[in-house]
């Protein structure tokens, strides 16, 4: 925004610059949102980015991090697994230490962990 203060309103010299400042995006969001602020800007607003963009969490990320083992959970993890819990008390329910979630491979060898049972 700093930039576009100063009046650069190409999108190609912007995603450039940013570029050289460690950016590995591709020009398209760049573009895109120098097109919706010149929009602002004809429309007599004053410019506002966007919000930082939330990280998402697939159904695969959320899975392989219910299948570690709690004690292997970095804190961030933790976290993300908590607040799973509370949208659905089944959910909560999987991460319970006498829930019976086991993590075995291999036909007859338990690897990974077992939860204790209380």
């Amino acid at each position: 925004m700093q930039r576009w203060g100063e009046g650069c309103r190409n999108a190609a010299q912007l995603w450039r610059e940013i570029r050289a400042k460690g950016y590995p995006g591709t020009s398209s969001p760049v573009s895109k949102l120098a097109a919706r602020l010149r929009r602002q800007e004809r429309a007599g607003r004053h410019p506002v980015p966007l919000p930082p963009a939330k990280q998402r969490l697939t159904v695969r990320q959320a899975l392989l991090l219910f299948l570690r083992c709690p004690d292997d959970l970095r804190p961030a993890q933790q976290r993300v697994l908590d607040r799973l819990g509370t949208l659905d008390p089944a959910i909560a329910f999987c991460r319970w230490p006498g829930s019976a979630m086991v993590r075995i491979s291999r036909a007859d060898t338990e690897v990974g962990w077992r939860s204790p049972t209380i």
